[in-house]
């Protein structure tokens, strides 16, 4: 096709379309009396009652966000789990108890230790001052040697406490 042959199809479109926009339709020319409804309306008096939403579907249902829980240490049971699958908690909430049996069991074992091992300083310690009886006899110093031995019985007593004291501190 050449190029006058489709201007002038493209012409004849356009005439046809603007005449048959003119002029009015039929029923233009019957106008409708005044006062008549064209629209049935019914009224009604205006109440407030609560709006129901809901939605019912079916499929299934996955976690927004999963978290593996783990006890750090070993050897403990867990005695009581305090919230259920589904439940929202948040930073610091109790999640589970420990039973702390076996904790107090060796805190005491370990106590029980410590005390013996203060009593066997001490007892290490007691035949270092029964040599001071047995030196001052030897040396015809009997008198000077209760008082010496009192003394020496003080000082070793309030170091070897002082040791403990330091001991138990940690700061040895």
């Amino acid at each position: 096709m050449n190029r006058r042959t489709i201007a002038a199809g493209i012409g004849w479109a356009v005439v046809l379309s603007l005449a048959g926009c003119g002029g009015k339709p039929d029923s233009a020319k019957t106008a409708m009396p005044v006062g008549s409804a064209a629209l049935a309306v019914e009224l009604s008096q205006v109440t407030q009652a609560p709006l129901v939403r809901s939605v019912t579907v079916s499929g299934a249902v996955a976690a927004w966000q999963d978290m593996q829980l783990g006890v750090e240490l070993s050897g403990l049971r867990i005695a009581d789990v305090k919230v259920e699958v589904g439940d929202e908690v948040k930073r610091g909430d109790v999640l589970v108890t420990l039973d702390a049996r076996t904790l107090d069991s060796e805190l005491k074992m370990a106590e029980a230790a410590a005390q013996e091992a203060q009593a066997g300083i001490l007892l290490a310690a007691m035949p270092v001052m029964g040599i001071y009886p047995i030196l001052a006899q030897r040396h015809g110093m009997e008198g000077d040697a209760a008082a010496t031995l009192l003394l020496s019985t003080l000082a070793s007593f309030i170091s070897l406490n002082l040791l403990i004291a330091t001991l138990h501190a940690g700061w040895l």
